[in-house]
């Protein structure tokens, strides 16, 4: 299992990152708390540790859990004086809301 951590931008070096832990006699060494490597370079570096384990999402609508598309209710409409049907929506869990502008 994942976590998201809303309004949280995507750190360009450890320096940057809010969850970094410093620690040593002068705090100049750069500890993840996640994978607990420790790499003082990284927090002056342009560039994160190979071993970083945040994702950055792309700009996205809602998403929902494609596995579960069997069990949504979709709702279709027959076009007037026509044979075709389109779909005019479906109801299915959000797993993520939409980011701000990308409704």
């Amino acid at each position: 299992m994942s976590i998201l951590i809303k309004g949280m931008q995507m750190p360009k070096n450890c320096n940057e990152c809010p969850i970094e832990q410093l620690y040593g006699r002068d705090c100049e060494t750069a500890k993840c708390p996640i994978t607990k490597n420790l790499d003082s370079a990284y927090r002056v570096s342009q560039a994160r540790m190979f071993s970083c384990p945040l994702v950055e999402l792309p700009p996205h609508g809602r998403l929902i859990d494609a596995d579960d598309l069997d069990n949504i209710t979709i709702r279709m409409e027959k076009i007037p004086l026509s044979e075709e049907w389109v779909l005019t929506g479906f109801d299915a869990p959000t797993i993520i809301e939409a980011e701000k502008g990308e409704e």
